[in-house]
């Protein structure tokens, strides 16, 4: 079973978005600050992490690289509103695999998130 990890202060869009990824299969953790995320992965297999940017005492890009410099190897992507997330990729030398832009379809991330992990298959 792939798992899903969700990092954000919020848990509005994990508590909507979970229950269809569970039933299509998805093991989905939430954790709503990074030392809680690193200490799951650290002891866990995540395929797909996912991570807003603005968060009340964090900074999603800060995560992203801070994923790099660890060296972790999964795919990765962003739920935001922001609208410059590509120039900071850019600006940070960081990749993502997926980018999803709030407000969105449940549907439509449930149908990129599996697009980008069977592509793994």
């Amino acid at each position: 079973m792939k798992t899903i990890l969700f990092l954000d202060d919020n848990n509005i869009i994990f508590e909507n978005v979970s229950p269809f990824l569970k039933e299509i299969g998805y093991n989905v953790v939430y954790c709503n600050n990074s030392r809680s995320a690193f200490n799951y992965i650290s002891d866990n297999d995540v395929n797909l992490f996912l991570t807003d940017i603005y968060m009340n005492t964090e900074y999603g890009f800060d995560v992203l690289e801070t994923l790099k410099e660890k060296g972790f190897n999964f795919k990765t992507g962003i739920i935001s509103a922001c609208d410059y997330i590509d120039n900071e990729l850019r600006k940070r030398n960081l990749t993502c695999d997926i980018i999803i832009e709030k407000p969105f379809e449940v549907d439509n991330l449930i149908l990129e998130i599996n697009n980008l992990l069977k592509a793994g298959d």
